[in-house]
């Protein structure tokens, strides 16, 4: 369960209300960006920051994913 309560759907500005919607289209949980909606503007810098270098490079995104969720599992971190 969030700690921070999402962002009702209804509420989203349209651009989250579409992720939100890619997320549940895929099969992922659409709460991450219900809840980044509260400081759009801090994650919109975040993400143009991070999705460079989690969707190119040498190394496939599955594979970097993958890579991340083994680190945190070894520290014994929720993910």
């Amino acid at each position: 369960m969030a700690r921070i309560t999402p962002i009702a759907k209804s509420e989203l500005s349209p651009r989250l209300r579409k992720r939100v919607e890619a997320d549940e289209a895929a099969g992922r949980n659409p709460e991450l960006n219900a809840v980044l909606a509260h400081l759009p503007e801090f994650f919109d810098q975040y993400f143009e920051w991070f999705t460079p270098g989690h969707e190119r490079g040498v190394v496939d995104a599955r594979i970097k994913e993958l890579a991340r969720l083994k680190i945190a599992r070894l520290n014994d971190c929720p993910t």
